[in-house]
């Protein structure tokens, strides 16, 4: 999974952005599958994050609801969870 998703990351800095949403997605549905909750909430955010900017608020909503429902008892998504829960705030008004 980490080389997918460092592939992913790479194509949308190179602004390839529909590549990178398609393996974000399969990345997404394999990290529930195997209960990674750890890249469930990092490929979330990355997802909202897009859609967002894409002005598509519904589905950017989702993910990042995603990002700030997901228990996860580690700092590591600190990052993740305040990008997310801005983004939303930005939604809401």
């Amino acid at each position: 999974m980490d080389n997918q998703f460092n592939k992913a990351l790479r194509l949308l800095d190179f602004g390839k952005v529909d590549k990178a949403v398609e393996i974000l997605k399969e990345l997404l549905v394999k990290s529930k599958e195997e209960k990674n909750d750890l890249y469930f909430i990092r490929i979330s955010c990355i997802l909202g994050e897009i859609y967002f900017e894409n002005e598509v608020f519904d589905v950017a909503k989702n993910y990042l609801t995603n990002v700030v429902s997901t228990k996860y008892s580690n700092d590591l998504v600190n990052y993740e969870r305040t990008i997310a829960k801005e983004l939303l705030q930005k939604i809401d008004i």
